[in-house]
């Protein structure tokens, strides 16, 4: 949220055309707000649910929110420096000026609520451009769409490789296959509700839902899992609105999910119940000696 002399201003309001961005000075009458920590936000006009996400997810637990911290400062003067640690070929860290952050602001294109997660959109697109060695012309084009997972974002800003686990939709609509799909994702959701709070959980739907709160090739937080009077409900965040949060009944999310990705802490020993029946099954060929 960026701030003029210390007031916030919602970023739909466009500030007044006079008060224009001077030099990065701690007097400057533009003041961002650059804490360390991931606050609501609300998704701007780039596809990048995907990073808003991951960021969402990472906040809801302290080895994430740890790792956010640890990879965004404040450079005094309302910018920030966004350090990335498991960047390739080596670590690159970036200077977001507190220019970068009104002009964003200002566009649109990127999030509002929060200058620590715009600050990290802007350093995330100058990444992906230098990665990609693509040539982008809009602003957050190199954002749009195809972003890293949770567990591959957790290494680019700490350097450390989680465990991960992620279950599939059903492979086919038989009723063996839908049944043993149910029951899979079941067994992960309830190993979920057991340790709240100890993982980062991203969902995406193979479909949309009837009443418009699940969205296909979305990426959606899922907050926890819990039970209230014998029914299990799973609690997600839209990054369209983060401060909203969306209350459903596990065996509809069931019903509609396509991926489900489940990211451990670094350097966890990785849960045995949050597996898939695909990583059960590879495992017990490899010890088998049949896979390699």
């Amino acid at each position: 949220m960026v701030r003029i002399n210390g007031v916030r201003v919602d970023s739909n309001i466009k500030p007044n055309p006079v008060l224009k961005a001077g030099s990065a000075s701690k007097d400057s009458i533009w003041k961002a707000n650059i804490n360390g920590e991931i606050e609501d936000t609300i998704q701007g006009d780039i596809g990048d649910c995907w990073l808003l996400t991951n960021l969402n997810c990472l906040r809801d637990t302290k080895w994430g929110k740890r790792m956010i911290k640890e990879s965004i400062k404040s450079d005094g003067e309302g910018g920030a420096i966004i350090t990335f640690k498991g960047a390739k070929p080596a670590p690159m860290t970036y200077h977001i000026t507190v220019e970068d952050i009104i002009k964003a602001n200002e566009s649109g294109i990127y999030s509002s609520g929060d200058d620590d997660v715009l600050a990290i959109e802007l350093a995330t697109e100058k990444y992906l451009k230098m990665r990609r060695n693509q040539e982008y012309k809009r602003p957050g084009e190199a954002l749009y769409g195809n972003g890293y997972s949770v567990s591959e974002f957790a290494e680019l800003l700490s350097g450390k490789k989680c465990a991960y686990h992620f279950t599939l939709p059903p492979l086919r609509d038989s009723l063996k296959e839908l049944d043993r799909s149910h029951n899979e994702r079941m067994r992960i959701l309830k190993e979920i509700e057991k340790h709240p709070g100890e993982y980062a959980v991203r969902v995406d739907f193979r479909c949309n839902s009837m009443d418009g709160v699940l969205r296909i090739n979305h990426a959606y937080q899922l907050k926890k899992v819990i039970t209230e009077k014998n029914k299990k409900y799973a609690i997600l965040v839209d990054p369209n609105n983060s401060s909203k949060i969306h209350k459903l009944e596990v065996d509809t999310l069931i019903m509609y999910l396509g991926l489900m990705e489940v990211t451990e802490a670094p350097g966890a020993e990785p849960n045995e119940n949050l597996k898939s029946d695909n990583e059960i099954a590879i495992e017990a060929l490899k010890r088998e000696g049949k896979i390699q």
